[in-house]
């Protein structure tokens, strides 16, 4: 997992299923005989199984991996590499899903999927939805609209105080 991937790579990967192999895993003497398993495919809500769909196993490998951070994440971590830490493999798991670098790669991922990200603007777009980074778009395209924002008068309601949900920070 250490070569450099072209987009016509990335797009062949993304073409084909995700690589979770069925087990029997190989037991680790090293970790208590511990291994990978099935289960890690998916996570248990109060409403039921969720499919992980970013988290693969390589059997060359023997390691579970991202599919989504091995291919878009500018971060080499252990998720893009491999990780066979059996034993802390679920805290993993879970620290990773809500990483930055994670949602970015796997926002990316899902463009792809859908065929739309070959635009690298749009990917971009994807990467500081902060409240300084979407006040720094709306500054961009005053800019680029050649409106001086000196000029800029006003203040605008929409009922909230707020800017909720999953981008949420800037003030109204």
């Amino acid at each position: 997992m250490e070569k450099t991937l072209t987009d016509e790579d990335k797009k062949i990967i993304i073409s084909l299923e995700p690589n979770k192999p069925k087990g029997p895993f190989p037991k680790d003497s090293n970790q208590n005989d511990r291994s990978f398993s099935e289960s890690y495919y998916s996570s248990t809500t109060k409403y039921g199984p969720v499919n992980r769909l970013w988290l693969c196993y390589s059997t060359v490998l023997d390691a579970a991996y991202c599919e989504s951070c091995w291919l878009f994440s500018k971060l080499c971590s252990h998720w893009s590499k491999g990780l066979r830490d059996w034993k802390h493999l679920s805290s993993r798991i879970e620290e990773d899903s809500k990483s930055k670098a994670h949602i970015e790669a796997c926002s990316v991922h899902d463009l792809w999927r859908k065929n739309r990200a070959i635009d690298k603007n749009l990917e971009e777009e994807l990467k500081d939805h902060s409240a300084g980074g979407t006040a720094q778009e709306v500054l961009n395209i005053l800019k680029n609209l050649d409106i001086s924002i000196e000029k800029c008068y006003g203040q605008g309601y929409d009922g909230v105080r707020v800017m909720s949900g999953a981008y949420n920070g800037v003030n109204a």
